[in-house]
């Protein structure tokens, strides 16, 4: 180019070597321009499709109510990813207990548990006490569900004692009756019944 640009600047230079100076510079304009354009229309783009955290959480939420748990596992993963980069530690601890309960209905117990673990160090360090009660409330759901009951009362009461202690009425509900099905699955009816009752007096305390 340098070459056939210093020839075509010799007055002496025969005419077709000045026109394929202003060919190659057009050719040269052109592929930058095509280039440019390409890359701010692929930024607009991605911009345009790409979903905000809180848009994967509500494309999870409908997924998992029609049933297909495994696209709500994908759009509860990209909103757990997209809060991390926010550095939302509660957005993103809400997303893995979503996430858990998407692994949960398609079996993948394990997989539940990590996200859990996950989300009760980011409850831990939000400072969030309510948000850690669920947490560990989900995490008895999780250890109740594979037989492992020791660990599941273990949760759960913290998780229920915590909740009173904040005065969540409607959490300090939820985890009772949790309690109350777990009691009542290992055939401990009189116990069941007395967490049951006590879930409702919550539950009364709220107008539901």
């Amino acid at each position: 180019t340098f070459l056939l640009e210093s020839l075509a600047s010799n007055p002496k230079a025969p005419a077709w070597l000045a026109h394929s100076k202003r060919s190659l510079s057009m050719k040269l304009w052109l592929y930058i321009f095509v280039t440019v354009s390409y890359s701010l229309f692929t930024h607009i783009t991605l911009a345009a499709t790409t979903p905000t955290p809180e848009q994967s959480e509500e494309q999870g939420w409908l997924a998992f109510q029609r049933g297909a748990f495994e696209e709500a596992v994908l759009s509860w993963q990209n909103a757990v990813q997209l809060y991390e980069r926010q550095k939302k530690r509660e957005n993103q601890a809400e997303a893995l207990v979503h996430l858990s309960q998407a692994y949960q209905a398609v079996g993948q117990y394990q997989e539940a548990l990590k996200a859990l673990e996950s989300a009760l160090v980011l409850a831990d360090k939000s400072g969030d006490p309510v948000l850690h009660a669920s947490v560990l409330a989900n995490l008895g759901n999780v250890y109740g569900a594979i037989g492992q009951v020791d660990k599941a009362a273990g949760y759960l009461h913290d998780g229920v004692s915590r909740a009173k202690a904040q005065g969540d009425a409607q959490l300090a509900s939820i985890i009772l009756n949790d309690w109350g099905n777990l009691l009542w699955t290992q055939g401990r009816f009189s116990e069941a019944s007395v967490a049951y009752k006590e879930s409702k007096t919550f539950a009364d305390k709220t107008g539901n």
